[in-house]
């Protein structure tokens, strides 16, 4: 499909089969756990020492970006969801959205907590996770907003960006011997005043622009010479 445009170097894929559930997720998890695991052993064997990057993301881009534009992928998400309900969603992130609008912050976290009791089990959950962010964006409250736009990333239906479970796998298994961790999950957190990664290091979803690209590689040498991997040549 080549009729998407973004301000990036990279067509995304748009594909049905990018939708996952909470079981498809938790297998993926599973899986780069053990493909992970092997990756650990084969070093150990060889005596190569292990470098693991967690895997940033742009926290301000909207779950459900690319849900719209992607007509099956949408009647999968919503095939079993009455249409009074998908009506009641719509209107409830309408009066959401229009309260962070007019700076009505408090009120739009009433309606959204409410709301998010009502729909728990609704698998666009992540579009209110999203509007409470912004709503404590408003505030200027960094903290919260941060953790609701990475809670909207993780209940994402695309699963384009990297889930925080996989970063906690590759945090515990940096915590092996002869394992060495890259945090750059982090690095782009402290790279920013607010701590939330978006458009000023990211074309789109996960890609770095050049100023993200720089934090990684500082990141990563930081790393190696910390860790005596790299050092003068003999």
């Amino acid at each position: 499909r080549k009729d998407a445009s973004y301000d990036s170097p990279f067509l995304p894929i748009l594909d049905e089969d990018v939708v996952r559930g909470p079981f498809e997720i938790k297998a993926l998890l599973e899986h780069s756990r053990r493909n992970l695991r092997q990756i650990e052993t084969s070093c150990r064997e060889a005596g190569v020492p292990l470098v693991l990057c967690t895997v940033p993301a742009n926290l301000r881009i909207p779950p459900s970006a690319m849900l719209h534009e992607v007509p099956v992928a949408r009647e999968i998400v919503l095939r079993d969801i009455p249409p009074e309900r998908t009506a009641r969603f719509a209107k409830v992130c309408k009066e959401a959205g229009e309260l962070i609008d007019a700076g009505r912050f408090d009120s739009a976290l009433a309606e959204l907590e409410t709301a998010r009791r009502e729909f728990a089990d609704d698998p666009r959950i992540a579009e209110f996770f999203y509007l409470t962010a912004r709503a404590f964006e408003g505030l200027e409250d960094w903290p919260r907003a941060r953790r609701f736009f990475v809670l909207a990333k993780d209940h994402d239906p695309y699963v384009f960006r990297a889930l925080s479970g996989f970063n906690t796998i590759i945090r515990e298994l940096a915590r092996d011997p002869g394992v060495v961790l890259a945090d750059q999950e982090l690095a782009f957190e402290r790279a920013v005043a607010d701590g939330i990664p978006d458009g000023r290091l990211f074309f789109d979803f996960n890609h770095p622009r050049e100023a993200g690209h720089e934090i990684m590689a500082r990141e990563l040498l930081e790393v190696l010479v910390r860790e005596h991997l790299v050092g003068p040549r003999r």
